[in-house]
């Protein structure tokens, strides 16, 4: 049975006063086992064990509870003690004194007073007194041994076991802090007839960083590896458990096979400690040491750029010596910074054989193109090829320098100019100057346009249609690809048949053609029918109809959007004026030249969210295959929206998407060596 950790450690020295084995107290003798005349307010002491240095009671012995040398209380044993099963004990039935206006009428124990025990050998009419150091009380719930004796008091209970006495289990850990047990380091005792089993072991989440545990030195001589131990109680123990410095392993190479290193093989290091390493290439090999590399990568190195340099041993290292060819050397760059990648990497030292021929590859960035590929020999510089990928023989060290220059994108910039005209201001300029029609722009440019009405009151600005879509007037615009910009204003003023005028029709994503004539006056007017032809005037195809006012004296305005002049040429438009009795007389011609786009383009659907149906523009520069397709967000194509060859021109796409759920897709388009995709929004 373990006492819990002792403040101040009981002593071990038993001191025993026996005859054959001990003598009795001169003052307590056979007589002395007497309970006392009283009755007054009694004290249970209960024996959970008794076993005095081998001497068990037997039937006929007593055991006697005496406050100094006066008896408090005895039992008799009535069979052998070793015969007592586990429901069967010794109680002593001691009497506290009785005392009533400082007179005591019956003698018994003083409250405070220790607990001395004495047995009484039948056999040898002997007392044996037992010591102090062989008795350990017990707590009455837990049945742990209690620290300090048990005195003597009223109404009260004791457990107590009469032993052979305590030895001591004393657990040291070295070096001091480096670890810990379980139990922990410190003094323990326990009772001999207990013959108790200890169990320590290593508290594993507790040894100090790079130490390891060695071994348990017991009694100072038997040294022990395994981490937990078993200790029988039967006498006193020392248990030191030793940790010590980890040792790391060094294992030094190669790379290549050109070269020697010292360690030659793997080598074990105390921990913390610095170990030399040193590399030296086969002499005529042509090769020299360049650097050390490690593993892990984070070693403590003093100098990895050093053939002979020392780690620090705090971890297992693998130290590779790297040697390189004395080779010419290729530096790669590129102008202007960030405008593009190659191959080899930019911005690093390449080294290669004489003569070895290397293939240089040039990438340009978003917006970029390559240039050319230039050498750079100090100030000179010399232009090599223009071919972004181009092959060149190392023949010394050289610096080679991938050269871009940002592209440049159409922007098509229109307004019927009779109703007002577009003005551009530069990033790099405060003020606004009439626009051109048409401009080269680097990527990236930023512009902002402002459309100017030539009369404000006549012809208001509406908005800004084709690759801006906005009624902002001025518009910030970044050109990343060919543009071709509209500015709307709208005419308010009567229009004459014999004027009867052709434009691009406001708020029109696709550059749809508006037509708009006006009538004085009408008499059995049934309405008009809208021709068109392309190119030259012949062929006229009728491509809509207005129904007329009749007869009437006001003024009518009409007009006709075509939108399907998606094709670059002229377009001639004529109206068939229709009476209600069949007669009926054409109009002057009028004309609108449509260009051809200067630049593939994918304009973003409208509406955008749309539910179910929604339109998409893209514009052709040259005839051929046109294939546009619908994907989810799997990249799973859900739709084909065009497979056919088509020609220069903007077009337009109905999406009917009333067949598909909700949600965000993707739509691309791919015509020539133009490819671009954009997402759209479905809702329902």
């Amino acid at each position: 049975m373990k006492f819990k950790r002792l403040l101040v450690l009981l002593p071990v020295l038993i001191l025993l006063w026996v005859v054959a084995g001990g003598s009795a107290s001169a003052a307590v003798t056979p007589a002395s086992f007497v309970n006392p005349p009283s009755n007054f307010q009694p004290m249970n002491i209960f024996f959970t064990g008794f076993n005095y240095n081998g001497l068990v009671p037997v039937a006929g012995d007593k055991i006697g509870a005496f406050d100094g040398e006066l008896c408090v209380g005895v039992y008799t044993l009535l069979k052998d003690y070793a015969d007592f099963t586990q429901y069967e004990f010794m109680m002593i039935v001691a009497y506290k004194e009785d005392k009533q206006n400082n007179v005591v009428l019956n003698a018994g124990f003083k409250e405070g007073n220790p607990i001395k025990l004495y047995m009484l050998v039948d056999s040898t009419d002997t007392v044996i007194a037992i010591p102090d150091s062989n008795i350990t009380f017990l707590d009455t719930v837990t049945g742990e041994p209690l620290t300090t004796p048990v005195t003597y008091y009223g109404l009260g209970t004791a457990l107590v076991k009469v032993h052979s006495g305590l030895v001591k289990l004393s657990i040291s850990v070295s070096p001091a802090g480096k670890g810990e047990t379980l139990p922990k380091a410190e003094d323990y005792l326990y009772i001999v007839d207990d013959a108790k089993q200890v169990t320590i072991k290593v508290d594993s989440t507790k040894i100090a960083e790079h130490y390891e545990f060695k071994h348990y030195l017991i009694d100072g001589v038997q040294q022990v590896t395994d981490k937990k131990i078993t200790i029988t109680m039967n006498k006193n123990v020392s248990v030191v458990a030793h940790f010590d410095l980890k040792k790391y392993t060094l294992t030094a190479t190669t790379n290549p096979a050109a070269g020697t290193v010292l360690p030659e093989s793997a080598t074990s290091y105390t921990a913390l400690t610095y170990a030399d390493i040193f590399a030296k290439p086969v002499e005529d090999s042509g090769y020299h040491f360049s650097h050390w590399t490690f593993i892990p990568a984070d070693a403590e190195v003093v100098d990895s750029s050093q053939a002979a340099t020392q780690v620090k041993m705090s971890k297992n290292v693998q130290a590779t010596a790297v040697f390189v060819l004395e080779r010419d050397s290729l530096f790669v760059s590129v102008n202007p910074a960030n405008s593009g990648t190659t191959t080899p990497l930019m911005g690093q030292v390449h080294a290669y054989d004489f003569g070895a021929n290397v293939n240089l590859v040039a990438t340009p960035q978003t917006g970029w193109k390559f240039k050319h590929w230039a050498k750079l020999d100090g100030a000179t510089t010399t232009v090599l090829s223009s071919d972004s990928s181009y092959t060149m023989s190392i023949e010394q060290n050289m610096s080679i320098e991938a050269v871009f220059e940002k592209k440049s994108y159409t922007l098509r910039l229109q307004s019927d100019t009779k109703m007002g005209q577009i003005r551009v201001k530069f990033a790099d300029s405060a003020v606004y100057t009439t626009a051109d029609t048409l401009y080269s722009l680097p990527y990236g440019s930023a512009i902002t346009l402002k459309a100017v009405s030539t009369d404000s009151g006549k012809y208001p600005f509406m908005n800004w249609s084709g690759a801006v879509n906005t009624g902002d007037n001025p518009v910030a615009v970044t050109v990343t690809t060919g543009m071709l910009i509209v500015a709307n204003f709208e005419d308010t003023t009567p229009v004459e048949l014999a004027s009867f005028v052709v434009q691009y029709a406001p708020r029109s994503v696709i550059n749809a053609v508006l037509l708009k004539w006006e009538t004085a006056s009408e008499t059995n007017n049934f309405g008009f029918y809208v021709e068109r032809a392309v190119n030259e005037e012949k062929n006229w195809q009728r491509i809509g109809f207005i129904e007329g006012a009749g007869t009437s004296s006001q003024q009518h305005r009409y007009e006709f959007i075509d939108d399907s002049a998606s094709e670059a040429g002229t377009y001639y438009y004529r109206l068939k004026q229709v009476d209600t009795n069949g007669a009926y007389q054409y109009s002057k011609s009028v004309n609108f030249a449509v260009s051809a786009p200067s630049e593939y383009s994918l304009s973003q659907n409208y509406p955008n969210p749309f539910n179910p149906t929604t339109n998409i523009v893209f514009q052709i520069k040259e005839e051929g295959m046109v294939f546009m397709a619908m994907y989810d967000l799997l990249g799973r194509q859900v739709k084909t929206l065009v497979n056919e060859s088509m020609k220069p021109g903007t077009h337009r796409i109905a999406l009917d998407a009333s067949d598909l759920s909700a949600g965000v897709y993707f739509y691309s388009l791919k015509a020539g060596s133009f490819n671009e995709m954009k997402k759209m929004t479905l809702i329902k």
